[in-house]
């Protein structure tokens, strides 16, 4: 039993990315997080603030009188 225990930690420690490995995943993660909130917010717009979402017809045009 003991013996798994030390194995395991050793499996562990193998996993582990060294710091500066981390640091550019951290990056990279960060970059497609902005790069998916931009495609995200991009297609929010045009699903509800485009003509389309407003019976095909410009925005402006319903509040004229």
């Amino acid at each position: 039993e003991a013996g798994s225990v030390v194995s395991n930690a050793q499996e562990f420690r193998a996993r582990v990315p060294p710091l500066e490995n981390s640091e550019v995943e951290n990056q990279e993660h960060e970059e497609k997080v902005n790069k998916y909130q931009a495609v995200l917010a991009a297609r929010l717009k045009a699903k509800y603030f485009s003509s389309k979402a407003f019976g095909k017809a410009p925005y402006t045009a319903l509040w004229q009188v």
